[in-house]
């Protein structure tokens, strides 16, 4: 009895080890979202976005990546290749004092991109990772993050 009572403590304790050390996806990914998700993914987890003229949908959003600021409306525009499969993100984000998302952002993908750049104003970024290249550039008022498919 003992050693049933044993091994199936072993059991449920190597399945809650699991499922607290599972990797939940690549910090690479803009919000979790991966290369060639479908619109309807996208769709699923920005159900009010719009369909603009250039071929884009697009959503205002309170945050993105961790990065939340009160009174700041972050623009995401997402591109999506002839199968219908994500390829691009854009996010934009006005702002009369930017510097606290340059800074964030900047040390954010510092790290995921074992980068060490400044943050500053007036300035363009690129990290280039396995799955995901990201360019930023950084203007007085105005931060556009452009997330792509590093393939």
């Amino acid at each position: 009895m003992i050693l049933v009572i044993g091994i199936i403590a072993a059991v449920v304790l190597g399945i809650v080890i699991f499922a607290v050390l599972k990797p939940t996806g690549s910090k690479e990914y803009c919000e979790g979202l991966r290369w060639g998700s479908s619109v309807k993914t996208v769709e699923k987890k920005y159900p009010d976005w719009t369909y603009d003229e250039d071929g884009s949908y697009f959503d205002l959003v309170d945050s993105l990546d961790g990065y939340h600021s009160e009174g700041d409306m972050i623009d995401m525009n997402f591109w999506f290749d002839e199968n219908d499969k994500l390829e691009k993100i854009e996010a934009s984000i006005v702002s009369e004092d930017i510097g606290d998302a340059i800074l964030y952002y900047v040390g954010y993908f510092n790290k995921i991109y074992d980068e060490d750049y400044e943050a500053t104003y007036n300035t363009r970024y690129r990290w280039y990772g396995d799955k995901t290249n990201i360019s930023m550039t950084a203007t007085d008022a105005l931060l556009v993050i452009t997330y792509e498919d590093a393939k």
